[in-house]
């Protein structure tokens, strides 16, 4: 379950990323954003995130960027938008560039 956007962080942990070619398994992603790896995973079948590598084990590693993405994802729900509208922007965003 997502965790309702009053109780999702404004501010990501940045410092822990601080290189950008640094990449972070998903469970420290989902530490540094105060999200569940369940939303992480739901994130990235909505197309919402998607990991910078997954190794042959399965293990998914994602970069600064996606911080960035995912704190952006937590604005935009703070401010009223779901999970399926911020997606549609995302998609319009793409489309139009």
């Amino acid at each position: 379950m997502l965790p309702k956007p009053s109780k999702m962080p404004l501010l990501v942990n940045k410092a822990a990323i601080t290189q950008p070619t640094k990449l972070i398994k998903a469970g420290e992603l989902a530490r540094l954003t105060g999200l569940t790896r369940q939303a992480l995973h739901i994130y990235v079948q909505m197309g919402l995130l998607k990991p910078s590598l997954i190794s042959r084990g399965g293990h998914r590693y994602y970069d600064r960027a996606s911080v960035e993405r995912i704190e952006l994802i937590q604005k935009l729900c703070v401010s009223g938008y779901t999970l399926k509208d911020v997606r549609d922007i995302f998609f319009v965003t793409v489309q139009s560039t």
